[in-house]
């Protein structure tokens, strides 16, 4: 592609002389007037822009001004001095230059402008993206804690993506990208490569660098670095030192540059980049690598939070529970059970993995119920079951109304409801009851089913598997959400394995 300069002037005669100097292979020299700078500087992104004294006005001055502060471009004035002295206010730090002397030195002139505008373009493509990463911070971050906390590569994949995909002004880009999760003594390095050079990024593998191994990114990482192995410009680590740990080599076909930057906890290195690397490519990557260290530590936290709501939360199950199963294999057998429905029915991943800990919360309304009912081994009076079936209700105010817990709150109230709406304690049916209710209520069931209590024993899955599905009287198949009792026919092996998994 010819670089284009672009000479605003009437003179058709200077317009030739200029071309006569120029080399044509590599430059192309466009003459425009006043009224269509803007729209010439637009269509041909010049590198340099040469301006006619003959021809120099105020407006012409103004509209120099405002290309500039859009996007900055070397501009050299062209004439004899006493044409500039009429405006002498407005060009006294402007480079001047006689018709001579410009031809002259045209060469060499064009040769530094091209250097400049390259750097020039360079450091606003490394901002721009900078920006557009601080910009986009508030959406990364909602992306990123709503995802899958298991599949952290995808997540990385779509902010490395973002950086370097989606943004249309940024030229050098890497072949492969590597990002690098301390983990005790190792690095955890999962690889994203692209096929073509327009194509996305894709994660192709992860493997395990032993930090010792690791050619010392806890030496470089923190300062940043840059390679580039066969150009004649300058790198940080020096021809002589280890260029990648041999487990990250064996990945990819060829080293020919890389740059990096690290954290503690993370270290982003980009490799075969199209262009020579520079302190920009590095700037860029210190940038990722600053988010994704913030969104893991955020993470964590959050991590760190969840565990212990989520153990509060099971402690309360138990003692819930702790009349009927003192245990707990109840609660956690319920989880997974519902867990499992959730993901066979393709549920997103923030309901399942919100099921799998609300479900443990259906019976915690039993902590107000006479643990007499509870451990009564006859049949209930009509009074005893009416205040058993009050656990609904007491679970739910146990619950609350935290938004946080809407889930957990729905199940308790809402998990002895029947699609045909025989249960209780409201008698909804069908999708009047909550999805997450009609889950746990199978999920329930078929464990009470299978569990002993000191009014029944235990049944086979054969036993539980047949009355769930053809009914006995007090359990019927048109009790059940019919797509999820689907699941629980065409799965029900797996529900057997999860008994026996979790009563171990």
């Amino acid at each position: 592609m010819k670089n284009n300069v672009l000479l605003i002037s009437k003179n058709q005669l200077l317009f030739e002389q200029l071309k006569t100097r120029m080399d044509l292979t590599q430059y192309t020299l466009t003459q425009t007037n006043v009224s269509d700078i803007m729209q010439k500087s637009f269509l041909l992104s010049p590198f340099y822009i040469f301006v006619d004294l003959d021809d120099l006005s105020e407006q012409m001055i103004q509209v120099i001004k405002t290309i500039n502060d859009l996007d900055f471009i070397p501009v050299l004035y062209i004439g004899e001095l006493s044409s500039a002295k009429r405006m002498a206010h407005s060009l006294e730090n402007e480079l001047i230059l006689s018709v001579n002397e410009f031809i002259l030195q045209s060469n060499l002139l064009l040769k530094q402008g091209l250097q400049f505008k390259n750097q020039y373009d360079k450091v606003s493509q490394a901002y721009d993206t900078m920006d557009a990463l601080s910009t986009d911070t508030k959406s990364i971050m909602a992306h990123y804690l709503e995802h899958d906390t298991t599949m952290p590569a995808k997540l990385y994949n779509d902010i490395i993506n973002s950086i370097f995909m989606d943004n249309p002004l940024l030229n050098n880009k890497p072949q492969y990208i590597w990002i690098l999760i301390k983990n005790k003594d190792l690095y955890r390095a999962h690889l994203y490569d692209r096929a073509r050079p327009n194509d996305q990024y894709v994660h192709k593998n992860i493997c395990e660098v032993p930090i010792n191994h690791s050619f010392g990114f806890n030496v470089f990482a923190e300062n940043g670095f840059k390679v580039n192995m066969f150009e004649s410009h300058l790198s940080d680590i020096d021809s002589t030192s280890k260029t990648l740990p041999e487990e990250m080599l064996n990945q990819m076909p060829a080293i020919e540059n890389f740059a990096g930057y690290g954290l503690d906890q993370i270290v982003v290195i980009g490799c075969n980049y199209t262009e020579f690397v520079s302190s920009y490519e590095t700037s860029i990557l210190k940038s990722a690598t600053v988010t994704l260290d913030l969104l893991e530590n955020i993470q964590t936290k959050i991590a760190e939070v969840e565990g212990a709501f989520n153990y509060t939360l099971d402690a309360l199950a138990r003692a819930a529970e702790a009349s009927d199963d003192s245990t707990g294999q109840h609660i956690r057998r319920v989880n997974e059970y519902s867990k499992f429905i959730a993901m066979a029915l393709g549920l997103e991943s923030n309901f399942v993995k919100e099921i799998s800990n609300s479900a443990q919360m259906h019976d915690v309304g039993k902590i107000y119920v006479d643990h007499n009912i509870l451990r009564k081994k006859g049949p209930l009076s009509e009074d005893e079951f009416q205040e058993m079936k009050l656990h609904t209700i007491y679970g739910e105010r146990i619950v609350g109304a935290s938004d946080y817990l809407k889930m957990a709150s729905e199940i308790a109230l809402n998990h002895h409801e029947k699609f045909d709406g025989s249960g209780y304690p409201n008698h909804k049916r069908g999708e009047e009851i909550p999805l997450s209710a009609r889950i746990v209520s199978l999920a329930d069931i078929y464990d009470a089913l299978r569990s002993p209590r000191s009014y029944k024993p235990g049944f086979s899955h054969e036993e539980a598997y047949n009355i769930i599905v053809n009914g006995d009287g007090r359990v019927e198949p048109h009790h059940f959400d019919p797509n999820i009792l689907e699941v629980f026919k065409n799965n029900h092996l797996v529900f057997k394995k999860i008994f026996e998994r979790e009563s171990l």
